[in-house]
């Protein structure tokens, strides 16, 4: 009976994890209701995931609000630019359906299609690299891109889980309200610890001490 109740014990430690996300979840959604702020709460929940899946944990209240203030300037101007380009296709895509027809309108929800996708694979690298590392926000955005075109089979991985919530609703939005229990509870957090799992490589590889050499050398030259 005790080994049942062991932290070894991987039943308590799935329970742990799961408490811990729906923790996470919880302070993401109370921090997403000022608008302006869900860039940064995007950031603290991201801190609290790149932790778990590290082992660096620290307690999820400080990682998350540690995360949340670092990040609010960068992630917010970040949130604005993604509101500004979200609204922009989305008046693409209704001048495209309401105004143009046939082989044109193809085209044009191509290339829509197109640059929502740049702008996707940019931005789910873009968020998690402004919550892990200190940096100015150009240098974030440029290595963002250098990931995102590099690592061409985990780039749109992170892309359909970073979507998920936000196509669900246009694709069915009975299938939305059915798990909206699951979104409230625990969903945001579970598909950021996902996407962190599979950002684990990268960071490795960037906080190796090799590429620590290689980024101070870089920098001493500038």
């Amino acid at each position: 009976m005790k080994n049942f109740f062991s932290l070894d014990n991987p039943l308590v430690q799935l329970l742990s994890r799961a408490c811990d996300l729906m923790i996470t979840n919880l302070l993401f959604l109370f921090s997403c209701i000022p608008v302006f702020t869900v860039g940064a709460a995007i950031c603290g929940m991201t801190k609290v995931c790149q932790a778990i899946v590290t082992g660096d944990e620290r307690g999820i209240w400080h990682l998350y609000w540690t995360g949340f203030k670092n990040s609010l300037k960068q992630a917010t101007i970040v949130w604005l630019c993604v509101l500004v380009v979200a609204a922009s296709l989305g008046c693409y895509w209704l001048l495209i359906t309401n105004v143009f027809t046939g082989v044109l309108s193809t085209v044009l929800l191509v290339v829509m299609i197109f640059l929502a996708v740049i702008a996707l694979g940019l931005v789910v690298y873009l968020f998690p690299l402004i919550a892990r590392y200190e940096n100015n926000l150009r240098e974030h955005v440029r290595n963002a891109g250098i990931l995102a075109i590099t690592r061409l089979l985990l780039t749109p991985l992170l892309i359909i889980f970073t979507a998920v919530p936000f196509i669900l609703p246009l694709i069915s939005l009975e299938a939305f309200l059915r798990t909206m229990i699951f979104w409230v509870v625990i969903g945001f957090a579970f598909l950021c610890y996902m996407t962190n799992l599979l950002l684990r490589p990268i960071y490795k590889v960037l906080e190796s001490p090799s590429m620590q050499k290689n980024n101070k050398e870089n920098a001493e030259e500038e």
